[in-house]
C-alpha cells in the first residue's frame, strides 16, 4: 500500500491534486490511499508522529503561506521517512534553488500552471513511487536489503551480504558484501531482524550465517567468504553454533 500525503495551501489546487491521485490510482488498480491532506505543514509533521510512514509519497507546495515552506517541511519529513518520495509543486519556477539550498532529494518539481503537462507529470511520479514501494515490500519479504547510499537507493540481495558493522559516526552502519563495502544511515538493531539468516554475534556486528566459512572457537571469530574475519562475543558463541546447525 502506497500512502500519499498532500500539503497545499490553495483549497482548489489541493482538491485538484487529490482528484488526480485517486483517479489515477483507480485507473491503474493501485493499492494506494490518500492518507492525509492539509494546508498546514505542522499538521503533516504531527500526523507522521502519530502515523509513521515508510516509503510514503509526499506532494508538497513550495510556498505554503506559512513560516515553514514546503522545502523546509521536506527536510523534516526526511528525518521521519528516509526513503519517502517527495515531489514539489509551485507557481514559481525560480524557487527551485531552495531544493538545492536545503539539500532535499526530490523526484520532481512541477509547475502548477503548466499547460497540459501538470496532470501527466503528477501521474508519472505516482507510477514511479508505486514501483519503489513495491520494491520496498519485496525487500521486507527477504529477497533484498534496500538502503539509501548517497542519492541512490540500492537493492542488495541477501545472498551477497557478508555482515553489517557499526560505524564510528553515530547513526551510520557499514554493509560488507562479497564484492564491496557500503556506508549508510541505519542501526544494527534494525538489520539484526532482517531474517533468520542474520544474527547479532557481537555488539558491533550482525553476520549473515549463510556466508560463514569457518568458526574459530579458540579466538571467538568467524571467517566469512573471501577471508574477512569478525568477532563473536563469548556469550553469543553457543547461540551462533545452534543457529548455524538449524
Amino acid at each position: 500500500m502506497l500512502s500519499v500525503v498532500v500539503c497545499e495551501d490553495d483549497p482548489k489546487q489541493r482538491k485538484r491534486i487529490e482528484t488526480i491521485v485517486l483517479e489515477h490510482a483507480a485507473s491503474k488498480d493501485y493499492e494506494l490511499n490518500l492518507a492525509f491532506s492539509t494546508c498546514n505543514p505542522t499538521e503533516v509533521l504531527a500526523y507522521l508522529d502519530k502515523n509513521p510512514l515508510k516509503n510514503g509519497f509526499y506532494i508538497l507546495d513550495v510556498n505554503l503561506g506559512h513560516e515553514m515552506n514546503g522545502v523546509a517541511l521536506a527536510t523534516k519529513i526526511r528525518e521521519k521517512d528516509l526513503y519517502g518520495t517527495i515531489i514539489f509543486i509551485t507557481t514559481h519556477a525560480e524557487l527551485t534553488y531552495l531544493i538545492f539550498q536545503f539539500k532535499v532529494e526530490a523526484m520532481d518539481y512541477i509547475i502548477k500552471d503548466a499547460q497540459g503537462s501538470f496532470r501527466p507529470q503528477v501521474e508519472a511520479c505516482i507510477d514511479l513511487a508505486y514501483q519503489r514501494n513495491l520494491q520496498g515490500d519485496r525487500s521486507k519479504q527477504g529477497e533484498v536489503y534496500q538502503c539509501k547510499i548517497g542519492f541512490q537507493i540500492r537493492n542488495i540481495p541477501f545472498r551477497d551480504i557478508l555482515f553489517f558493522e557499526s560505524h564510528t559516526t553515530p547513526g551510520k552502519i557499514i554493509l560488507r558484501t562479497k564484492n564491496t563495502r557500503f556506508e549508510h544511515y541505519g542501526a544494527l538493531r534494525d538489520v539484526e531482524h532482517l531474517g533468520p539468516t542474520f544474527f547479532r554475534c557481537h555488539q558491533s556486528f550482525v553476520v549473515n550465517l549463510k556466508n560463514i566459512e569457518l568458526v574459530d572457537k579458540s579466538t571467538y571469530e568467524v571467517r566469512m567468504e573471501g577471508g574477512s574475519r569478525i568477532f563473536v562475543a563469548s556469550r553469543k558463541m553457543t547461540e551462533l553454533l545452534r543457529r548455524m546447525s538449524e
